[in-house]
């Protein structure tokens, strides 16, 4: 009986370490989902908006059981082109913002 117990520890220790080990994951795997779909929906938005409106923004965001921080940089006329912003929106999760998502696009005037 003794030895049974053994063996079934020593199998079941591995087998318990992974299933932790891949709830970690999924974890990371759903916020980083959630701060991609927060970026599009934010993208969105801003080629929604009217071109002399677009500025730079920034602002946190609770979406679920995560804190995201969204930063909107909009760079006027780059690289000398004529009515065309480059619009890069980031967002950045973690202890310190460590892991972010960006998204860049060129709007132009309609």
């Amino acid at each position: 009986m003794v030895v049974g117990i053994a063996i079934l520890s020593i199998v079941l220790v591995p087998v318990l370490s992974f299933f932790s080990n891949s709830l970690g994951f999924i974890s990371r795997t759903d916020q980083r989902t959630q701060a991609l779909s927060l970026a599009q929906q934010t993208m969105e938005e801003i080629k929604a908006q009217d071109f002399e409106l677009l500025k730079d923004d920034a602002w946190a965001e609770e979406v679920g059981n995560f804190s995201f921080y969204i930063g909107i940089d909009v760079e006027e006329e780059p690289e000398g082109w004529e009515d065309i912003k480059k619009v890069t929106v980031t967002v950045s999760w973690g202890e310190d913002d460590s892991q972010k998502i960006e998204l860049v696009t060129l709007i132009t005037k309609r």
